[in-house]
């Protein structure tokens, strides 16, 4: 996998860029301090609300494979400022169990937390607006998801492999979800939809028995029950 590259904006990535750019006559080696971070676009004269300004902005964005592989990560807590989650960025965390995602947060990557398998719980905010593909794929530890409803997208094998999931609402504004976004999720009792028109799906999108529950909006049984891929739900209910 590619070498992990820290953004000049977070400390850890402008000390690695001032080793890296600085000429062996001239090296100065310094500790950590906001003086070597990307400046602000803005010109903010107090030194404390500047400094607060800059450590905002570096917590808006976690890396591509920031955490990926930190076995002994249990818990996260994350800043209100947060806005994107990078592609593997807790990836194959095994002990990691809880995860609340902020509101702030709009956008979780592709293989965000791809092969978590202690992960049993996971409540997404209200901001959330795409689901990355295989962002939670093979979680198989995971038995409960509360997402948010602003989501729009579920990107391809988002939740594949969760074994363990025992029920799933689809939060009203979907529009899509990918192929084989909810295979082999066995466990699933029920699946309750809340869009009124039924999301775009695939062939593969839930690969689980076509007996499990299907809980529509009232009024919308004929609109699901005539959908593609959707019509495979033997029990549609309103």
């Amino acid at each position: 996998k590619p070498l992990v590259h820290f953004s000049s904006k977070t400390m850890i990535g402008a000390l690695s860029e001032h080793i890296a750019s600085a000429s062996v006559d001239n090296f100065q080696p310094m500790n950590s301090n906001f003086g070597i971070v990307d400046s602000l676009t803005e010109r903010i004269k107090n030194k404390k609300e500047k400094n607060t300004k800059i450590a905002e902005i570096s917590l808006k964005t976690i890396d591509d494979y920031a955490f990926a592989r930190c076995d002994s990560l249990r818990t996260l807590n994350f800043g209100s400022s947060l806005l994107t989650i990078g592609n593997y960025a807790f990836a194959d965390c095994d002990t990691l169990s809880t995860v609340v995602i902020p509101n702030s947060v709009k956008q979780i990557g592709n293989s965000a937390f791809w092969n978590c398998r202690s992960l049993d719980s996971l409540v997404l905010g209200f901001s959330l607006e795409t689901i990355g593909e295989s962002a939670f794929e093979e979680c198989s530890s995971m038995r409960t998801v509360k997402i948010g409803n602003s989501l729009t997208t579920i990107g391809k094998r988002a939740f594949y492999g969760c074994s363990m999931l025992k029920s799933l609402i689809i939060p009203p504004l979907v529009t899509s979800i990918g192929d084989w976004a909810f295979a082999y999720c066995n466990s699933l009792e029920y699946v309750t939809a809340k869009p009124g028109t039924p999301p775009t799906v695939d062939v593969n999108t839930w690969g689980i028995s076509i007996q499990t529950p299907l809980y529509v909006p009232c009024g919308k049984y004929n609109d699901y029950a005539e959908a593609e891929y959707w019509k495979e739900f033997v029990n549609i209910e309103e």
